[in-house]
């Protein structure tokens, strides 16, 4: 995730590694900092999966140069702040095939798609 995000929510996420891309440095247990996304991917096992938490630029950069699935997770929620961010969906759909969208597995609320890529990674 990006500092910005991280910053929001405050902690490290339980039960994960969090890395965290920035070019601040950060001092939190439970935190591990990286100057951009392709350094903290190269400090992950390739049979561990990653999971990108945001902001945008964060999702732009793997959808655009890393990941060969995404597995989104839609919730109804309307959020008019100027500064939220959403994930770049139109950005998916051109260079991953979607599955249907279906009723998220734990919370009848949300809704679930998986993404898989269609074209090859630069």
């Amino acid at each position: 995730m990006g500092r910005v995000t991280f910053e929001s929510i405050g902690k490290a996420l339980p039960g994960r590694r969090n890395l965290v891309v920035s070019s601040q440095k950060i001092e939190v247990p439970g935190i591990e900092v990286f100057s951009s996304v392709g350094d903290a991917l190269h400090a992950t096992l390739p049979s561990v999966p990653v999971y990108f938490v945001g902001g945008l630029g964060i999702y732009e950069e793997a959808i655009l140069e890393y990941a060969t699935h995404a597995d989104v997770t839609y919730v109804p929620d309307v959020v008019e702040h100027p500064e939220a961010v959403r994930f770049p969906v139109e950005m998916l759909a051109a260079h991953f095939e979607a599955s249907p969208l279906l009723d998220h597995e734990d919370e009848p609320t949300l809704k679930t798609q998986f993404f898989t890529r269609k074209d090859a990674l630069p």
